[in-house]
C-alpha cells in the first residue's frame, strides 16, 4: 500500500493511469461515479464540500467551477500541488485524514466527500471516519463515498476473482452490508461490477460536539488522541477497579466504535474534553437511546487534578442543560453499585434509579434518568 511518498511519485501520472484503465478493474466505472457525485452535489447550489483524500483536485475543481465551496485534504503534497494548479478557487490542506479530521471544521459543511481513497482504511478506521465526517456536516448534509465498493462480500468475491492477478490485497474495499451494522441506515449505489457509491445522511436532530460543554474544546476522541484519554482514564483507578477491568488502547478505540442496541454509530458521541491544561473530560453520549426522547451519558469522567473543586457537577450541569436545548426530554445513566462516587453524584444532579441489575463483570449496575 502506497505511503505519502508513493503517492508524491505517482502525482504526475495518476490521471493517465486512470484513463488508460477505464474499463477494468479498479477503474472501471470511474467517470461515472465522479459524475454522479459532482451531479448529486451541485443540485444544491453554493454548497460547502469537504473532499477527503482530494488526489490531484478532479472532483474539487468541478465543485469549486460549479460555485461550491471546496476545502480539500490529502497527505501527499505533490497531489495537492496538482490541485492547486487545477482548482485555485478551491482551499487545500496537506492532512492525513487516516488519523481523523482537522478539529476546526465541525458543522460547517454540506457534503463530505471521499473518492477512491477510502480504501487505504481499516474497517474500524472507515467506521471511524464516517462517524466524524458527520460531525462535521450541517444537518440534513450528506456524506457521499465513491470507490472501489460493493453491496455484498459475494460481489467483491466475484470481482476479485474476475481481477486475477491484478487484485490488490492490500486494499481494503468497503462492503455496504457489512458497514451497515455500524450505519443501518447507509445507502449504496452500483456504478460499474467494481465501482459504487456509499451515502450517509446527517439527521436534522444531530448533535454539534462544540455546543455540548461552551468554553471548552470538545472533539471526537481519534485514534491519535487515545495515549492523552489513556491517562485520563488511569488517573480514575476506582471507576475501574468497580468494573474490574483496566483501561486499555485497545478498548477505547473499540468503545468509540460501540454503541447501544436498536441504534445507529450516527447516534454515537465518544469526545474528548480539553480545557488550557490539557485534556479534561471523557464524555461518551448516545442519542436517542432508548428512546427517541432520551439522551444516555455511557460516560462521563474528569482528569484526576479536576476533581473535588465542583467543576464536575458544573460541567455535568452544563450538558444537561446543552441536552435540553437539543430537544431532548430527559437524561439516562447508569452506575455501578460498588462505586459509591457517582451513587452520590448523579441524585444530586436530580437522577433518580429506577432499577438495578447484575452484569457480566460480576458487579451491579444501577440505572436512573431524570427529565430535562
Amino acid at each position: 500500500m502506497l505511503d505519502n511518498q508513493g503517492f508524491d511519485n505517482w502525482a504526475g501520472s495518476y490521471e493517465r493511469d486512470v484513463r488508460d484503465g477505464a474499463g477494468s478493474y479498479p477503474f472501471a466505472g470511474y467517470d461515472g461515479l465522479m459524475a454522479r457525485i459532482e451531479g448529486r452535489i451541485c443540485a444544491s447550489p453554493g454548497a460547502r464540500v469537504l473532499d477527503l483524500g482530494c488526489g490531484t483536485g478532479l472532483l474539487a475543481a468541478r465543485l469549486a467551477a460549479a460555485g461550491c465551496y471546496v476545502t480539500g485534504l490529502d497527505f501527499s503534497a505533490e497531489m495537492l500541488a496538482e490541485a492547486r494548479r487545477r482548482a485555485g478557487g478551491a482551499e487545500f490542506r496537506q492532512w492525513d485524514f487516516s488519523r481523523g479530521l482537522p478539529g476546526d471544521l465541525a458543522g460547517k459543511y454540506d457534503f463530505v466527500t471521499c473518492t477512491y481513497a477510502i480504501h487505504h482504511l481499516s474497517t474500524e478506521q472507515m467506521l471511524r471516519l464516517l462517524r466524524e465526517a458527520l460531525y462535521v456536516l450541517r444537518p440534513g448534509g450528506e456524506v457521499l463515498v465513491g470507490d472501489v465498493a460493493f453491496e455484498t462480500r459475494g460481489e467483491l468475491s466475484a470481482c476479485r476473482a474476475g481481477a486475477g492477478g491484478l487484485w490488490d490485497d492490500e486494499e481494503n474495499y468497503p462492503v455496504a452490508e457489512e458497514l451497515r451494522g455500524a450505519f443501518p441506515e447507509l445507502g449504496f449505489v452500483r456504478v460499474s461490477f467494481c465501482a459504487g457509491i456509499l451515502s450517509l445522511r446527517a439527521g436534522e436532530g444531530a448533535l454539534d460536539p462544540s455546543r455540548l460543554l461552551p468554553g471548552l474544546d470538545v472533539r471526537p476522541l481519534r485514534e491519535r488522541d487515545v495515549p492523552e484519554a489513556l491517562e485520563l482514564c488511569r488517573g480514575n483507578g476506582d471507576y475501574y477497579r468497580c468494573l474490574r477491568s483496566e483501561p486499555t488502547a485497545e478498548r477505547l478505540l473499540a468503545d468509540t466504535l460501540a454503541h447501544p442496541p436498536g441504534t445507529s454509530l450516527a447516534d454515537k458521541y465518544f469526545l474528548l474534553a480539553r480545557d488550557a491544561e490539557g485534556p479534561l473530560a471523557l464524555l461518551d453520549l448516545a442519542a436517542g437511546y432508548p428512546d427517541g426522547e432520551t439522551a444516555w451519558i455511557g460516560l462521563f469522567m474528569l482528569r484526576r487534578e479536576a476533581r473535588g473543586r465542583g467543576l464536575g457537577r458544573e460541567l455535568a450541569g452544563q450538558l444537561l442543560r446543552s441536552l435540553r436545548e437539543a430537544g431532548f426530554a430527559r437524561a439516562g445513566l447508569a452506575w455501578a453499585g460498588e462505586n459509591p462516587v457517582p451513587g452520590r453524584f448523579w441524585p444530586s444532579l436530580g437522577f433518580a434509579p429506577v432499577g438495578e441489575r447484575g452484569t457480566a463483570g460480576g458487579y451491579r449496575l444501577i440505572t436512573a434518568y431524570r427529565a430535562l
